[in-house]
C-alpha cells in the first residue's frame, strides 16, 4: 500500500472488508454510492481554502463561489434548504472569522513516516494558524453534523495532522480542531506527548491488523446502503438483506 491516511484508516475500522475491496484487492466492479455529502464538503473546503489564501477576497465573492457551486451537489430537496442556509451563514462567519488570523497554511499537503516497517502518512491539513501566543494550531472543517464523544473518538486525523506538523513545521501544535462549520461549534484536543504517543500506537495496532490480513466485514445500514461500493458483493451484507 503506497500510503495510510485518516479516510482510510477510518474506513478500516468502519468495515474491514469494504477496506480490502477498495484498497487491497482494488476490485473493480462498484456499486452506486451517495456523493452529495463529499460534494457538499468539497465546495466549503474550496471556499475556505480560497479565503485563506486570500483568492476570494471579498465576502460577495465567496458567497457567489458558494451560489454558483451549490447546485451541483444535488442535495435532496428535503435537506435541501437546511443545507443552503447552514453553509451560507457559516460560509459569512468563516470569512469574518479568517481575517483575524495568523494563517500559516492552507490545505498543505503531507507524507511522513512514522515507521519503515509501514506506509507514510498522507493528507491534506484544511488549515494552519499561529494563536494569539504564537502557539500552532491545527484546524479541520466538518460540513457533517457534531460529532458526540464516541465519535470523536474514531477519528484520526487529531493524531496523523499534529505528527505531519512536527516533520513539516518542526514542531507539534498546541491544539487540532473539529470546526463544524454549519453549527458554529468547534471540539477540541489538546495535544501532548502522551497523546502523541497513544496515537503512534493507535496507528501502527491499525496497520498490523491490516498487514495480517483481518478484513472483517461490518454491517452499518447508514453506511452500507449510502457508501459502500461493494455491497453486492458482501455476504454480511447479502445476509442481512436475506440474499
Amino acid at each position: 500500500m503506497e500510503y495510510l491516511s485518516p479516510s482510510r484508516i477510518h474506513l478500516y475500522e468502519q468495515c474491514g472488508l469494504s477496506f480490502n475491496f477498495k484498497y487491497i484487492q482494488v476490485v473493480g466492479e462498484e456499486d452506486d454510492v451517495t456523493t452529495w455529502y463529499a460534494d457538499y464538503g468539497k465546495l466549503h473546503h474550496g471556499i475556505y481554502e480560497g479565503i485563506a489564501k486570500q483568492e476570494i477576497v471579498s465576502l460577495d465573492q465567496a458567497i457567489r463561489k458558494y451560489n454558483e457551486g451549490f447546485p451541483n451537489c444535488n442535495i435532496p430537496d428535503n435537506f435541501r434548504g437546511t443545507y443552503y442556509k447552514q453553509g451560507l451563514q457559516g460560509i459569512e462567519k468563516k470569512f469574518n472569522d479568517l481575517q483575524k488570523l495568523n494563517i500559516v497554511d492552507a490545505e498543505k499537503e503531507f507524507k511522513v513516516s512514522i515507521d519503515f516497517a509501514m506506509p507514510p502518512l498522507y493528507g491534506f491539513i484544511d488549515l494552519v494558524y499561529r494563536d494569539e501566543q504564537g502557539r500552532l494550531i491545527v484546524r479541520d472543517y466538518k460540513t457533517s453534523k457534531v460529532y458526540d464523544k464516541t465519535s470523536l473518538n474514531k477519528q484520526y486525523q487529531p493524531y496523523v495532522y499534529p505528527i505531519a506538523c512536527k516533520t513539516v513545521y518542526g514542531e507539534y501544535p498546541f491544539k487540532f480542531e473539529f470546526d463544524f462549520v454549519r453549527f458554529s461549534e468547534t471540539k477540541e484536543f489538546i495535544i501532548t506527548e502522551k497523546f502523541i504517543k497513544m496515537g503512534e500506537i493507535k496507528i501502527k495496532g491499525i496497520w498490523n491488523k491490516i498487514k495480517s490480513g483481518k478484513f472483517p466485514a461490518n454491517y452499518s445500514p447508514f453506511f452500507c446502503e449510502n457508501f459502500c461500493a461493494y455491497r453486492s458483493i458482501c455476504p454480511l451484507y447479502l445476509k442481512k438483506k436475506g440474499f
